[in-house]
């Protein structure tokens, strides 16, 4: 079931005020249908998690895995993308954006450089012989039409060391994975671990070197780059976040419910930065081979999920 909701009046800041249509599938799983009269003018990325790998990307080669109603595909178009293939497993998805809603989010699927693939985002890009600049994710969720939409009775192969390979595999040498999910307690280690993990399987010596981890809007986010971060890539995501950033979903969401909301916003760790925390105690702990003790140390079960173990959700231990 796919619901499309709004509400009379509300805009979202983004910080442009625009329109938009909350839209859920099964009840759960939220995304956006935003109306960008002209996606290229629109200040709607610069200053939320839809534009983090493109703060050090120019032009790039993308591949977006998890469409939605389309933001990120708005986004790539605003930052100029060469290409951008956009995979979405539910094909009622695809039509609200294509059909009804075309006119109100400004038609971005119709543009000359987007190619839409319906089905499985994983299975898409294994198929593949294209090398990107760009792997992104954004919330993508398998909890929909899950019994009781329980996300611990969901396997997500999506977030896995082996998924996370793939994705790696698939850039190009200097390209990034972007990967972002709602900040529950503990998601953002078991990202990292995920991230580590899947680099050191792939034969790289210093895999912390190769992460940054976030969070912003109300979710944990990563980049994992192919090749080191270079301290000017470093300073360039550093310097974004010294700026207000603006939560695109959990704002909607609490508003919706008439709930509180706080938004955090910074870098949890980066190469050479510097930042203390809970990130960089588990690469230090990883990379000195004392990683799967200070896992297990932890209150909740942050361990790196694989596909013979894909509860991606589940952190009860």
């Amino acid at each position: 079931r796919v619901d499309v909701v709004s509400l009379p009046g509300d805009r979202l800041s983004l910080p442009e005020a625009l329109d938009y249509k909350l839209v859920t599938q099964d009840g759960g799983a939220p995304t956006l249908l935003l109306s960008l009269p002209n996606v290229h003018t629109a200040d709607f990325a610069e200053h939320t998690l839809l534009g983090i790998p493109y703060w050090i990307k120019s032009q790039p080669k993308v591949f977006i895995i998890g469409l939605g109603g389309g933001p990120d595909v708005q986004a790539a178009l605003h930052f100029g993308a060469q290409a951008i293939t956009g995979v979405e497993i539910n094909p009622q998805m695809i039509a609200l954006v294509r059909g009804r809603f075309a006119a109100f989010t400004g038609d971005p699927y119709s543009d000359p450089r987007v190619i839409i693939v319906q089905g499985d985002g994983r299975h898409v890009i294994r198929l593949s012989a294209e090398k990107y600049d760009i792997v992104q994710l954004t919330g993508v969720d398998t909890t929909v039409a899950s019994p009781g939409a329980n996300p611990n009775l969901a396997e997500n192969y999506l977030y896995t060391v082996e998924a996370f390979r793939a994705y790696d595999q698939h850039l190009t040498p200097d390209g990034v994975f972007s990967v972002s999910f709602p900040d529950v307690e503990g998601l953002s280690l078991r990202l990292v671990a995920t991230a580590w993990q899947a680099l050191a399987a792939e034969g790289v010596a210093d895999p912390a070197a190769q992460i940054v981890a976030s969070r912003t809007g109300g979710f944990a986010h990563i980049l994992v780059k192919h090749s080191p971060f270079t301290p000017a890539e470093v300073q360039a995501l550093a310097a974004r976040f010294s700026e207000p950033l603006v939560g695109v979903y959990f704002p909607l969401y609490h508003r919706l419910f008439g709930t509180y909301y706080q938004d955090r916003n910074e870098i949890l760790y980066a190469p050479g930065l510097g930042r203390p925390g809970p990130q960089a105690e588990l690469l230090a702990a990883l990379a000195e081979g004392r990683g799967e003790a200070w896992l297990a140390a932890q209150t909740r079960d942050v361990r790196p999920t694989t596909d013979d173990r894909p509860f991606f959700f589940v952190l009860d231990k």
